[in-house]
């Protein structure tokens, strides 16, 4: 059985040709080398100590064996982001940074890592909570085996309905993320 061992380092390039003296910079690169071993063969990834970014991949069933692990004593940690650079202090004392592609909505994050931490998102409200007013008055019907009465309309399960008051006018519900209490 043929073996294909390929490595990965934050040194690396993904120009080399994958061996542990000549690593690869990124999984996307040592996925499609180990690919070319071909099914059948044993076909590992290792990946070195570091931080590793943006590391999405797709793994379909051409990848069926490929084996994907730290190099032994070594610390990794993947992350499915990428890397925010450029940062600019505003004038109100926050930091902001232009992100490519955030705008017109081609990717989207949801955490930020600030000097190794997970920093707090922001929120609105700073603390508490907004009410919604939103209705659904149907009877749940336990005497039946359970279920509601009637199902829910699309605008019942897609729509909160808010006093206007209650948000900004610069409030963007486009990029916004709820976090919904229920019972």
């Amino acid at each position: 059985m043929k073996q294909s061992v390929v490595h990965v380092s934050t040194n690396g390039n993904d120009r080399n040709n994958g061996t542990k003296s000549q690593p690869l910079a990124s999984l996307r690169a040592a996925l499609a080398l180990a690919g070319e071993a071909g099914a059948g063969s044993e076909r590992k990834i290792v990946i070195h100590g570091g931080e590793y970014f943006d590391v999405g991949i797709e793994i379909g069933p051409e990848d069926s064996g490929i084996t994907i692990e730290a190099a032994a004593n070594e610390d990794v940690t993947l992350y499915g982001g990428k890397p925010v650079t450029n940062w600019v202090r505003e004038t109100n004392g926050w930091w902001s940074a232009e992100l490519p592609g955030v705008k017109d909505r081609a990717w989207d994050f949801r955490s930020l890592l600030v000097n190794g931490r997970f920093a707090p998102r922001a929120r609105f409200p700073e603390s508490g909570a907004i009410r919604h007013e939103s209705v659904f008055d149907v009877r749940w019907m336990s005497s039946t085996k359970g279920g509601w009465e009637r199902k829910p309309t699309e605008d019942e399960l897609t729509t909160l309905r808010y006093r206007p008051e209650t948000l900004s006018s610069e409030f963007d519900p486009a990029n916004a993320e709820l976090t919904i209490y229920h019972a």
